[in-house]
């Protein structure tokens, strides 16, 4: 976890200030990416993994192997992203998507298993709990959305007509809360 942490300080050291100005550049989205999922989701599974025995009480089924080779899996899926990003290739990106997707399915199966042995479900469980059941369905919500989305956007935006709604409804909004609607 460390390592992409150090990767996103280099990489905002030699990044053009430029191109860090804009959210939507590129050298932001890899740093961003590689803060969140490189160096975070690194940090909260391991956490999870250490917590979860001490918390709950619940050993995780052949923790030894689920760590090794979730690691692995997002590891290679969280370069493989990086370059995805940087170079634009569709291979990377196809590589990111199966070891990231891999690596978070198995821990969060074996957290899941882990949990269903539990017999007193504390606040902090049920917060587990939950967050897992969220990272089960964000992904599928997140697929649905993006697929569906801009085709919305777009559509709306290139009709005229439509576009004028938001504006004549903050009109509206102003001289209601003015007072000069009343008169």
């Amino acid at each position: 976890a460390p390592l992409f942490g150090i990767l996103a300080g280099f990489l905002i050291f030699f990044s053009d200030s430029a191109s860090l100005m804009n959210r939507f550049s590129i050298d932001s989205i890899i740093i961003t990416h590689a803060m969140t999922i490189g160096f975070l989701a690194f940090v909260m599974l391991g956490a999870m993994t250490q917590m979860l025995p001490v918390l709950a009480g619940a050993k995780m089924p052949k923790v030894m192997f689920v760590t090794k080779y979730s690691y692995i899996l997002l590891l290679i899926g969280t370069l493989s992203m990086l370059l995805g990003l940087s170079l634009g290739d569709k291979l990377f990106s196809i590589v990111a998507f199966v070891g990231l997707g891999s690596g978070f399915l198995m821990i969060l199966v074996a957290t899941a298993l882990s949990l269903k042995t539990v017999s007193n479900f504390n606040a902090t469980l049920k917060a587990i709990s939950t967050s897992m059941i969220f990272a089960f369905l964000i992904p599928h919500l997140g697929f649905e959305v993006f697929n569906i989305l801009p085709f919305r956007i777009f559509g709306i935006m290139s009709n005229s007509k439509l576009m004028a709604v938001p504006l004549f409804i903050a009109m509206g909004l102003i001289l209601e809360k003015s007072g000069m609607a009343e008169n």
